[in-house]
């Protein structure tokens, strides 16, 4: 399911909702911001919110997108731009990372099932 996406991504972006990480542990301990930001750059996964067109070539051509808005993606943890609305719980924080930072796009199969 695709959440709301106020951009329309650029040629060769995407807007991108990373996984968010947790900040109580399953046991109830609240986490400090420095492991809460250590564990944030390290999350891979994101969910695409909207693909721009196709990236222009230095010739004129098009390069197809690599994934579509509603795809699950491993993104470049270290990569992509970050913008955030709002503050506190409703803070509203979108990614826009390049084409060329999509590592792959998450295929059916290898989502987990419910238990």
């Amino acid at each position: 399911m695709v959440t709301f996406c106020p951009f329309n991504a650029a040629r060769g972006w995407y807007v991108i909702r990373k996984n968010s990480a947790k900040k109580v542990t399953d046991g109830g301990i609240n986490l400090t911001d420095k492991a809460i930001a250590e564990a944030e750059a390290a999350i891979q996964l994101g969910l695409v919110l909207n693909a721009g067109p196709a990236r222009l070539m230095n010739d004129g051509s098009e390069w197809p997108m690599t994934a579509k808005a509603g795809d699950l993606v491993v993104i470049e943890p270290r990569g992509g731009k970050k913008v955030e609305f709002g503050e506190g719980d409703d803070k509203l924080v979108y990614w826009f990372f390049s084409d060329n930072d999509i590592l792959g796009v998450v295929t059916e199969e290898c989502m987990p099932k419910p238990a």
